[in-house]
């Protein structure tokens, strides 16, 4: 377990929508990382759940954020193999200030956990 000292003033937000494309069912769930998300060298900074649409997150300030969104249809709280995902990074994030992300598009099914299938930068997937 990784812990980090913060005040208010080292925190800013991170914004956006989360759209579920897939045609699965259940609660979205967006999770902020610094570093690529589930790899064993990111840390795990912010997460919460909702049906899809607006989120926003308070984060450390970093220059390599990565937004996380996976549909949990069985409810478990992590991704699975078979629940659509998608990731977008990195980003920055400025204390005492808001990052609006590009729009989380969840489409198609994680084919191998624990990276997400769809990564984008820019607004562009790779």
């Amino acid at each position: 377990s990784k812990t980090a000292n913060l005040s208010l003033g080292d925190v800013g937000i991170v914004e956006g929508n989360a759209t579920n494309n897939s045609s699965q069912f259940g609660s979205v769930r967006v999770w902020a990382w610094s570093g690529a998300p589930m790899l064993p060298s990111s840390t795990l900074l912010a997460g919460m759940s909702s049906y899809g649409g607006f989120y926003s997150l308070g984060v450390p300030a970093t220059t390599y954020l990565w937004v996380q969104g996976f549909v949990d249809v069985n409810g478990n709280g992590r991704p699975d193999t078979f629940e659509a995902s998608g990731s977008l990074g990195p980003l920055t994030v400025t204390a005492l200030s808001k990052t609006f992300a590009a729009n989380l598009n969840i489409s198609g099914v994680a084919s191998n956990v624990p990276r997400p299938i769809l990564h984008f930068v820019g607004g562009v997937a790779l």
